[in-house]
């Protein structure tokens, strides 16, 4: 990503949101007049929705200030992908309190392969390819998966797949095997599917992260992990979770204690999230260090560095019963 003077930027973005400010006023106005704003399943559909809302507005010649842009993008819930579009400059995203407008730090590594436009579906499956590179397909399974034909699911065009060891109850704060872990690692083997495993944290410190990583360490023995063995901790609303008064700093510590344990037992760890969870519930300078796996159903974007994209939790896949997370990922990319 180029760098180049704050104050070069500043007037760019005023000049170029002083051009293009009109599409977001008349597109709301377009929005509300016709209704448009449920959108279909369909992502595509919602994409071209949008291209075809900026083609109209092209002879407008309306100008409102910068605030009010991103005040509009927030009140009437657009796509993060549209507004995105303006503000290459910046991470759009949810976050806790709405649509965040997030300076990018560029003292971190950037993502080499973030552009909109080397995005693809084919069949219902997100791909990215750019050039001779093109990212692999995988999925994320667990117990919810049940019983899976793992020599029709490599037929069925998956590269990996990453398997839950098991997790922590959020109450209670005991430690449990995924009830398919041993199957799944026994049949993926059999077949020669690549796998990565994850766990899934109810962690409220970071001896009990330690303990976590530990749990899965005895668990891999034996089993080939090809991949980075990835730390899962997300926002849970129930009354009785015993996570929910951890802090930021907390958090972190957590996510670093785990992961730390791993790669000191010779293995690479990636850490799984939404923006608003590695943003705002966890300090990302801290914990960029590690591998990051990135769940965004929306569109794909994200400006760090990242080993894996999960962009839905819909997928279908031949050999499993039911719907199933979907992943690219860019274990094969090399700059």
């Amino acid at each position: 990503m180029g760098m180049m003077p704050k104050d070069k930027k500043n007037n760019d973005l005023s000049k170029r949101l002083s051009i293009i400010a009109n599409v977001l006023l008349t597109c709301v106005l377009i929005l509300a007049a016709v209704g448009v704003l449920t959108y279909k399943k369909s992502k595509d559909g919602e994409i071209a929705r949008l291209n075809k809302l900026i083609e109209l507005t092209e002879e407008n010649n309306i100008i409102i200030p910068v605030n009010d842009f991103m005040e509009y993008a927030t009140r009437y819930g657009l796509m993060t992908q549209f507004s995105q579009r303006y503000f290459p400059e910046k991470h759009v995203y949810v976050g806790y309190h709405g649509i965040e407008f997030s300076e990018i730090n560029e003292s971190l590594k950037t993502n080499p392969l973030n552009k909109e436009e080397n995005t693809f579906y084919e069949e219902g499956r997100l791909y990215y390819q750019e050039g001779a590179y093109r990212s692999l397909t995988g999925i994320d399974v667990s117990v919810h998966q049940g019983y899976i034909d793992w020599a029709k699911v490599k037929e069925d065009g998956i590269d990996f797949a990453y398997i839950r060891v098991g997790y922590r109850g959020y109450s209670e704060g005991k430690m449990y095997i995924d009830d398919y872990y041993y199957s799944n690692m026994r049949q993926t083997a059999k077949v020669g599917m690549p796998v990565g495993v994850y766990f899934f944290s109810g962690a409220i410190n970071e001896k009990e992260a330690i303990a976590e990583a530990d749990y899965v360490l005895s668990h891999i023995k034996g089993y080939k992990v090809d991949y980075p063995i990835a730390f899962d901790m997300e926002d849970i609303s129930a009354s009785n979770n015993r996570m929910k008064n951890l802090s930021q700093d907390e958090k972190t510590k957590i996510a670093i204690a785990f992961c730390q344990r791993i790669n000191d037992a010779g293995y690479k760890t990636v850490i799984y999230g939404n923006a608003k969870w590695l943003l705002e519930s966890l300090h990302y300078p801290e914990i960029a260090q590690y591998g990051i796996w990135y769940a965004n159903w929306d569109f794909y974007h994200w400006p760090y560095e990242l080993l894996m994209h999960q962009y839905t939790s819909s997928g279908t896949v031949d050999g499993i019963r039911g719907r199933v997370d979907m992943n690219i990922g860019f274990f094969n990319y090399q700059e």
